[in-house]
């Protein structure tokens, strides 16, 4: 098998909390309709990028009321990095930029940064907050694949970067793919295929928001 990351990936660290979907209250301001706030990343491993500044993406559920949402990383000593709230109006799947800042220029190599999204129930009591959280890391790729990458079909690029267990930018592909190719009868039955990899067959459904 071709090696694209240096890093052993394939199981979660001891200590390395990963929660797919929001628990806590369903009172008030965030009682939802169906499906839960879910994060679209992998129960079982630490997810990885090639890009300094990935997007991450997540199921923003329906509620009554547009919903306040915090977005936070720590880094590996968990040192706050980045943090920033605002106001979701529509429900379905969101993206969330990594964004270039003084203590986060981009994500350094080979090192493990704990993010976490909140949905806020009650501004006054935090311990009321909808929570999803789990880990990215970035990793570097041969030249030759990188080569090889830049050669690929889009669902091609999807295919590398999933078998090498690159999470985030098989996602992120395969999003762009879906808001660009419209008319691609392929693209639905990868994104459903995908999603099911990871226990997210009832998100395949959802819509993107743009």
């Amino acid at each position: 098998d071709r090696v694209l990351a240096e890093s052993n990936h394939n199981n979660v660290k001891e200590g390395f909390p990963i929660r797919q979907v929001g628990g806590g209250t369903r009172d008030g301001h965030c009682k939802v309709q169906g499906q839960s706030l879910t994060a679209l990343i992998p129960t079982d491993s630490v997810g990885m990028t090639t890009k300094a500044l990935p997007e991450l993406f997540f199921y923003i559920p329906k509620t009554s009321k547009p919903q306040q949402v915090e977005f936070v990383i720590r880094d590996d000593r968990d040192r706050l990095v980045y943090e920033n709230t605002t106001s979701i109006k529509k429900s379905g799947i969101i993206s969330v930029n990594v964004p270039a800042t003084k203590k986060l220029p981009n994500l350094a190599t080979n090192r493990d940064y704990h993010w976490y999204l909140s949905m806020i129930c009650d501004p006054q009591d935090r311990s009321k907050d909808r929570v999803v959280e789990g880990w990215i890391k970035r990793v570097s790729i041969a030249t030759n694949i990188s080569e090889e990458l830049g050669q690929l079909k889009p669902l091609d690029r999807v295919n590398l970067y999933q078998k090498a267990n690159i999470w985030y930018d098989a996602l992120g592909t395969l999003i762009d793919i879906k808001r660009s190719e419209l008319n691609n009868s392929e693209v639905p039955k990868k994104w459903q295929e995908l999603l099911d990899s990871v226990g997210l067959e009832n998100i395949s459904q959802e819509t993107i928001i743009n």
